[in-house]
């Protein structure tokens, strides 16, 4: 995936968010990518239309992290108890209501974007459960 050129490095950010969120969502991101193990182009297209969104810290290499971020979902997205802590981690990056919201509004349209598949529809309870949202 080419996320590498999503972010456009700000001085200050304007999208409200701390940098742990911004990367708990990208990771959120990337498990809705993987969880059905088809990379749709549709789906790598929105990605990249909403990563663009996010004000990526300027300090950390997004290329770094989209390898751990990719390298994480891959490892939890087969293993119960890990994919639970994986959860768990993102939920604790998205302390504010309106960006867990976020996050579940982001992986739904990805999931929509060429259809939901079976394993993408039996993540979300999953995803809305970690996320607090009901």
């Amino acid at each position: 995936m080419a996320f590498k050129k999503l972010f456009t490095p700000t001085a200050k950010p304007q999208d409200g968010m701390t940098q742990a969120a911004r990367e708990a969502i990208v990771d959120l991101l990337h498990f809705g990518v993987y969880v059905d193990s088809h990379i749709a182009l549709a789906e790598d297209a929105m990605v990249e239309a909403t990563a663009r969104t996010l004000n990526w810290d300027p300090n950390i290499s997004f290329d770094y992290y989209e390898g751990k971020s990719i390298g994480e979902v891959r490892r939890v997205r087969n293993d119960d108890g890990e994919r639970e802590e994986f959860f768990k981690t993102v939920r604790e990056r998205l302390p504010r209501p309106e960006d867990r919201a976020l996050a579940l509004k982001l992986v739904e349209q990805l999931f929509a974007v060429d259809g939901t598949t079976p394993a993408e529809a039996q993540s979300l309870p999953m995803i809305r459960k970690a996320l607090e949202l009901g």
